[in-house]
């Protein structure tokens, strides 16, 4: 474990020459990169001018932000497109070291049921999930589901409650998906609250 730094999970917008040297100068061991600073490089050199590039800051790579459009609002045809440039960053950031991708799982939809947003957002997951792993890269999500949040969606599909129309419990999403992804689906329901 280091000391990692992702400035904008502070509320900043800052380059990632800039935030590199913000790093360094405040003890940070590492920071999460910027994927898509470390690709122009790589695509307007070579990704070995990219592994130098980053080398020179003496940083460890913390993650990269999922690229993927894997979200409700997002077509097929998007996500389909975006898997091809997720291939090429997962290829980059695992050259560089790193090992771990992050995004964030809204709590609910208001056009999806909970089912309906499992059966489209799982087998997505899956995709990407098995396009990080082909470079080394572990995914890792983020809840975001804060009651404030939760009472804006018509559809829970996070938060554990009860269903609100027939009382059935509802599963976690978060159980859900690492059962599911290891094959133990039998395992998924989890005791109400």
């Amino acid at each position: 474990m280091f000391k990692n730094l992702n400035i904008s999970a502070l509320g900043h917008v800052v380059s990632f020459d800039r935030t590199c040297a913000l790093a360094k100068q405040y003890g940070f061991a590492g920071v999460d990169l910027d994927v898509g600073y470390l690709m122009k490089i790589a695509e307007s050199q070579s990704p070995q001018a990219a592994k130098e590039w980053f080398a020179q800051t003496g940083l460890r790579p913390g993650a990269i932000g999922l690229s993927a459009k894997w979200r409700e609002g997002d077509s097929d045809a998007a996500f389909e497109e975006s898997l091809i440039r997720l291939e090429e960053e997962a290829r980059l950031a695992a050259a560089l070291g790193c090992t771990r991708c992050v995004t964030w799982v809204l709590p609910g939809s208001n056009a999806l049921s909970f089912y309906q947003h499992w059966d489209f957002v799982v087998p997505r997951l899956q995709r990407v999930a098995a396009v990080l792993a082909e470079h080394g890269l572990r995914l890792g999500m983020e809840f975001i589901g804060p009651a404030t949040l939760r009472t804006r969606c018509k559809h829970d599909f996070i938060h554990i409650s009860k269903a609100r129309a027939n009382g059935d419990t509802r599963w976690s999403f978060v159980r859900q998906v690492v059962e599911y992804t290891l094959g133990r689906i039998g395992k998924m329901l989890l005791a109400p609250r």
